[in-house]
């Protein structure tokens, strides 16, 4: 019977190809990060070209459901598009943001505490103790010319808060990135220290030994953070982040707890330490004078946690 269909191959939608190329990119970038070939500045980058999301799947649907050629067409398209997009953010022409530096110094005027938040958008931390001072902060933070460092300080009752922001001034350059700013501070050794970052991208080196730390928040979008606890502390520790690598380093007489909640991650931890569902407990953490209490929250990446 003519019209009934009989001979025909069955119709059949083909699956899209931007969701496989965004996971083997992001893959691919993260790998790159890892091994130290690639800044994690470069996610900035990527979040500011966005729309070519929407470009590709556009092309997608228009070109890749039709047939195989189709579908490599649509591919190399995807690719293409994907490529002179981090290109023009990487390489703009004119008018790039600089660096300046503001120097950074405030008195301790008398405080024995200290409340510290730092919130860059995008920056390289460098933070340890300042020893033998009469200040509570010194160093120095670079800004672009884009952007605007907000400050608040103030010391009531013993206790001095410090806060440190970066805040955009005029449009987003999308004509390129200069980098990672760095922000590098020193804290006063011997006053209590209640610290809180909040940062979008980037890496942070946080030494806080040989300093009194009473508690510790930290929250990245993306990037690499490396903490490295006090000798002689008590103390609570949360680190929060989207993608990127947590590397925390317990000094070695300094009793932890360790919980997780985690996506797609990879855990190393000492290997002495004792299991209970997602948290690991050091032998003598039940009993210790000095104990932390460390809570780690990462979508996908790397956590290590070491003593030594």
């Amino acid at each position: 019977m003519e019209g009934n269909g009989e001979g025909r191959a069955p119709w059949r939608r083909r699956r899209g190809l931007v969701g496989p190329v965004i996971l083997i990119a992001i893959g691919v970038v993260f790998l790159l990060n890892n091994v130290g070939l690639l800044e994690w500045d470069v996610w900035w980058t990527l979040f500011t070209i966005w729309p070519v999301l929407l470009i590709a799947a556009g092309i997608d649907l228009i070109i890749g459901y039709r047939s195989p050629a189709g579908a490599i067409v649509s591919l190399v398209l995807i690719v293409t598009v994907f490529a002179a997009a981090l290109w023009a953010a990487s390489t703009g022409a004119g008018d790039r943001p600089g660096a300046q530096g503001v120097p950074i110094s405030y008195a301790l005027d008398g405080a024995t505490e200290a409340d510290v938040r730092l919130s860059p958008s995008v920056a390289r931390i460098s933070l340890s103790a300042l020893e033998d001072s009469a200040l509570l902060a010194d160093g120095r933070i670079s800004v672009g010319n884009r952007e605007a460092l907000e400050r608040e300080y103030e010391v009531e009752d013993g206790v001095a808060k410090l806060t440190l922001e970066s805040a955009q001034v005029g449009s987003v350059n999308l004509g390129g990135f200069p980098g990672l700013f760095l922000w590098d501070l020193q804290i006063n050794a011997e006053t209590a220290l209640d610290l809180d970052v909040d940062m979008g991208v980037g890496q942070s080196s946080i030494d806080l030994s040989g300093m009194i730390v009473t508690d510790v928040t930290i929250d990245v979008g993306v990037g690499q953070t490396t903490i490295t606890l006090p000798e002689e502390a008590s103390l609570d520790v949360r680190v929060s982040k989207g993608v990127g690598v947590i590397v925390i380093i317990i000094p070695n007489g300094v009793e932890a707890r360790v919980r997780f909640d985690t996506g797609v991650v990879v855990r190393s931890v000492p290997s002495d330490f004792d299991r209970s569902g997602d948290s690991y407990y050091s032998s003598g953490y039940d009993d210790a004078e000095y104990r932390v209490d460390l809570d780690i929250d990462l979508g996908v990446g790397v956590v290590s946690v070491t003593q030594r």
